[in-house]
C-alpha cells in the first residue's frame, strides 16, 4: 500500500510543481510576504495590537507570518489546488486509474499528500522570503530560524493539512466539485476567520501573548486589535509606535489545535473516500432528471411569449442576433430552481421596503449569478469550439462586444424590479449605481476568464468584493447599500474606470487566446 502511494504521490506532485503557474504562485506568495510588512512610513498596516507593533526581529516576524497564514491561505491555497482529482477526469487519466487495483483510500491519500506538499512549498518559500524582509528593513539583523519556522510548522502546517483534505472532499462529490463549492467555501472562509482568531489555543493565543506584551510595554493601551490591511492616519509618516517583541512562549495548549486539526484531516479524507466513486459512471440519476425535464418543459411553455418577443426585438439585424445568442448561452442551462429564486427576487424588488432591497435583495441578486458570468471568456476552451469561434470574421469586433453587452442584460434583468422601482421614485443615484455594477461584473467576468481560463479566478474576485463592498458598506461597493457613503467615495467613477481597464485587459487576453 506504501508503495503504491509513494507512486502516485510522486507522479501527481511532479506533474504539478513542473507547471509555470506553481512558479507565478511562489512569486505572487513572495510578494504577498513583503507585502504582509509594510515600512514604518506606510500608509496601512497588517497587525497592530493597542496603537503598537513589533520591530521587524525573527520573533515579530514569524508570529505575525503565522497569524496572518492562518487567516488568509485558507481561501487561497483551496483555489490554488482544488483541481487534484478534477484534471484525472477531464485530461482521460481516470479512464487508466479506473481499471487498475489502486484502492480508493490510496489514492486519496496520495491526492491529498500531493496537495500538501505544495502548500508546504509554498509556506516555505514565504517563511524564506520572510528573512530577505527582515534584512531588507533592518529593524534587526539577527536571523534566528527558529523563531521564524516554529510558528509556521505549529500553527500553520495543520491548516494546510486540513485544506488540503477539504480540497478532496470537495472535488469527490459531485455537486460541489464546480462553482457551488467554490461558493460555499467563500463563505466557510469567511466564518474560519472569526473562529480561529477568538480560539484562544491557536492564533488566538499568540494575539493574547502579544496584547499583554504591550500593555506591559505601555500600561495605558487599549489593547485594541487590528489584523488585515488597517488604513488611518495613525500608519501614516511613521506614527505608529513599536516594540520589542521576544516571541511566542510555547505551552501544552500548543498541541491540543495541531491534534485536532490532524484528526480533523483524517476524518475528513475517509469521508472523501466514502463519497469517491473511483471513475465509475453513474447511471442511477435518470428518475432525477426525467423529473427536472419535466419542470424545465413546463418553464419552457410559461417563457415562450417572452421569448418570442426577445427574439423580435434581437433578431432585427445580424449583430443583435449575435448578443441574443450570447445572451442565452448565459441564462439556459440553469437549475430550476435558480429561475424561480429568481423570480420571487425580482418580485420582491418591487414589494419589500427600500431598505430590504438595498440591504440584502440586490445582494442576494447578483450573488446567484456568480456561476452565470463565471464561464464568461474562456467558454469556448471549455467547450472545445475555441477553434470554431477565432476562426470567424473579427471575433474581436463582432463576438466581443456582443458578449459583453449580453452580460450586462443578464445583470440588469435579476434587479430590473429595483431599476423600475428606483426610476419612478427618482431615485437617480441608485439607478446609476445599478448601471455602473451592471457593467463591472461582466467585464470583470470576461476579463478573469480570458486572462486566466478558468472559473474560479472570477468566484473569488467577485466575492471577496462582494464582501468588502456591499455586506460591509465600504467605498467598493458596486450596489449602493448605502447611497451616502458611495456618494462620498465616488464610488460609480471607481468602478466605470476599473471597468474600463477591465475590458481593456479583456480584449488582450482575447488576443492571446486567438494565437
Amino acid at each position: 500500500m506504501l508503495n503504491t502511494i509513494y507512486h502516485c504521490w510522486r507522479a501527481d506532485f511532479y506533474d504539478r510543481i513542473r507547471r509555470r503557474n506553481y512558479l507565478v504562485t511562489l512569486i505572487c506568495m513572495a510578494i504577498l510576504t513583503m507585502l504582509f510588512f509594510p515600512p514604518s512610513d506606510a500608509i496601512y498596516a497588517t497587525l497592530v495590537i493597542g496603537g503598537y507593533r513589533g520591530i521587524y526581529n525573527s520573533a515579530w516576524i514569524g508570529a505575525t507570518l503565522a497569524i496572518l497564514n492562518v487567516l488568509f491561505l485558507p481561501i487561497i491555497c483551496f483555489y490554488l489546488i482544488k483541481n487534484a482529482v478534477e484534471r484525472d477526469r477531464d485530461r482521460g487519466i481516470s479512464e487508466l486509474i479506473a481499471p487498475t487495483p489502486i484502492k480508493k483510500f490510496e489514492y486519496i491519500i496520495s491526492k491529498w499528500l500531493s496537495n500538501l506538499t505544495l502548500l508546504v512549498g509554498v509556506m516555505l518559500f514565504m517563511t524564506l522570503t520572510s528573512i530577505f524582509v527582515q534584512l531588507w528593513h533592518g529593524e534587526d539583523y539577527s536571523i534566528d530560524l527558529l523563531q521564524l519556522l516554529l510558528p509556521q510548522i505549529l500553527y500553520v502546517f495543520p491548516i494546510l493539512a486540513a485544506i488540503s483534505a477539504i480540497v478532496i472532499l470537495f472535488e469527490t462529490i459531485g455537486p460541489l466539485r464546480g462553482g457551488i463549492g467554490n461558493v460555499l467555501y467563500f463563505f466557510l472562509w469567511v466564518g474560519l476567520i472569526v473562529n480561529v482568531i477568538e480560539d484562544s489555543s491557536g492564533i488566538g493565543d499568540i494575539i493574547d501573548q502579544i496584547r499583554q506584551a504591550v500593555i506591559v510595554y505601555d500600561p495605558i493601551s487599549d489593547g485594541s486589535t487590528n489584523i488585515g490591511i488597517a488604513l488611518g492616519d495613525d500608519f501614516k509618516n511613521g506614527k505608529l509606535q513599536t516594540f520589542t517583541w521576544l516571541g511566542i512562549n510555547y505551552t501544552s495548549l500548543v498541541i491540543a489545535p495541531f491534534t485536532k486539526m490532524m484528526a480533523f484531516s483524517l476524518v475528513i479524507l475517509i469521508a472523501a473516500t466514502r463519497f469517491f466513486d473511483r471513475f465509475k459512471k453513474t447511471t442511477d440519476q435518470s428518475a432525477t432528471k426525467m423529473v427536472n425535464r419535466k419542470l424545465e418543459q413546463k418553464m419552457a411553455k410559461l417563457l415562450q411569449p417572452i421569448s418570442k418577443l426577445f427574439e423580435e426585438l434581437f433578431g432585427l439585424w445580424l449583430f443583435t442576433s449575435l448578443i441574443r445568442q450570447e445572451f442565452l448561452l448565459l441564462i439556459r442551462g440553469g437549475s430550476i430552481w435558480w429561475y424561480l429564486t429568481i423570480a420571487g427576487l425580482l418580485f420582491a424588488q418591487l414589494v419589500a421596503p427600500v431598505e430590504t432591497v438595498r440591504t440584502v435583495i440586490l445582494p442576494a441578486s447578483w450573488l446567484l449569478c456568480v456561476l452565470v458570468f463565471s464561464p464568461m471568456g474562456h467558454r469556448e476552451l471549455q467547450s472545445g469550439t475555441d477553434s470554431l469561434i477565432f476562426s470567424c470574421v473579427s471575433p474581436l469586433k463582432k463576438q466581443f462586444p456582443a458578449m459583453l453587452l449580453a452580460g450586462i442584460l443578464v445583470a440588469l434583468l435579476v434587479v430590473s424590479g429595483a431599476l423600475l422601482r428606483f426610476l419612478l421614485s427618482g431615485e437617480f443615484f441608485s439607478v446609476i449605481m445599478l448601471l455602473t455594477g451592471a457593467l463591472f461584473i461582466p467585464s470583470l467576468a470576461i476579463a478573469c476568464g480570458a486572462l486566466t481560463k478558468t472559473n474560479r479566478t472570477f468566484e473569488v474576485l467577485f466575492l471577496t468584493v462582494w464582501y468588502i463592498g456591499p455586506l460591509n458598506r465600504t467605498a467598493v461597493d458596486f450596489i449602493g447599500v448605502d447611497p451616502v457613503v458611495s456618494q462620498q467615495a465616488n464610488t460609480p467613477l471607481i468602478f466605470l474606470i476599473v471597468s474600463s481597464v477591465l475590458i481593456l485587459a479583456a480584449l488582450q487576453g482575447r488576443k492571446w487566446q486567438q494565437v
